[in-house]
């Protein structure tokens, strides 16, 4: 079986005469030019996906390490605030057994 452009003498439009023809050869370059163009117009897109896509992981992993920590020490300093001024809340009495017992009526 073998190689085909081996049996079609040589595979680049030369007619196996070892000349090559000038129109056929500036239309090769004409293709390739347009296909490298858009491939490197492809890579180009598909290095700012990439260059994107790692930036936005990147600041996600940051914001993730930063904020919840942040987040939780202002949240317990809002509680520890809120216990202060307002005293124990109902549940946390209950838990303590501060209440005196429970109303009857009558």
């Amino acid at each position: 079986l073998g190689d085909r452009r081996l049996r079609r003498g040589g595979g680049d439009g030369d007619g196996g005469d070892g000349r090559d023809d000038p129109r056929d050869r500036l239309r090769k370059e004409r293709e390739v030019q347009v296909w490298e163009w858009v491939d490197d117009l492809l890579e180009g897109f598909a290095e700012i996906y990439r260059v994107t896509v790692a930036s936005g992981q990147s600041c996600n992993e940051c914001v993730r390490r930063s904020a919840y920590p942040v987040k939780e020490q202002l949240v317990g300093t809002y509680d520890e605030v809120s216990r202060r001024v307002n005293g124990p809340t109902a549940q946390e009495r209950a838990g303590q057994g501060q209440f005196q017992g429970a109303p009857t009526f009558a």
